[in-house]
């Protein structure tokens, strides 16, 4: 499992427009330092407006302060917490053996949580058969279905919605 204890990270967080580009392209102009985007939106290419993306904000005493994690996906692919934590930790990785500090930086508490508290998460593929199969049922049914299962493999289940079953 791979983890931050071994080396130094900083971490901005907090909420919609709140300064955390900002205070990160200071500290990482100041420090020599890069920063690695925590935003799910950022993610993609084209997303600039309503994203908070504003590039030009990356600009430190005349220099451009580097960035990752920020438009490497084509608006409308899939990206979830657990790819973004394998390129997390493989940027991480890079920076910490050149000596550069990383400073993740963003908004999307769950992709900062996956980092900070290391748990295994797993990318199960989309089976569009079966919700195809599924999306005619009703609730009551899914629910049905559901019960079939262990408890313990089914007692986080979302069960509020029937797309959230499905």
């Amino acid at each position: 499992m791979q983890s931050v204890s071994s080396n130094p990270l900083m971490v901005i967080l907090g909420p919609t427009a709140s300064g955390k580009t900002k205070l990160a392209v200071a500290l990482a102009g100041a420090l020599n330092a890069e920063i690695i985007s925590a935003d799910s939106r950022q993610v993609f290419k084209g997303m600039d407006i309503g994203t908070g993306k504003d590039l030009l904000e990356y600009n430190y005493g005349g220099r451009t302060v580097p960035y990752h994690l920020i438009d490497i996906k084509n608006a409308g692919e899939r990206y979830h917490v657990d790819e973004f934590k394998n390129d997390f930790f493989r940027v991480f990785e890079q920076l910490s053996s050149a000596n550069i500090l990383p400073i993740l930086c963003g908004g999307t508490g769950m992709y900062i949580h996956s980092v900070l508290q290391n748990h295994v998460y797993t990318a199960i593929p989309v089976n569009a058969d079966l919700r195809t199969l599924l999306s005619g049922h009703s609730s009551a049914a899914l629910n049905e279905i559901l019960d079939q299962f262990p408890a313990n493999l089914t007692q986080h289940a979302d069960r509020s919605t029937l797309k959230r079953m499905i």
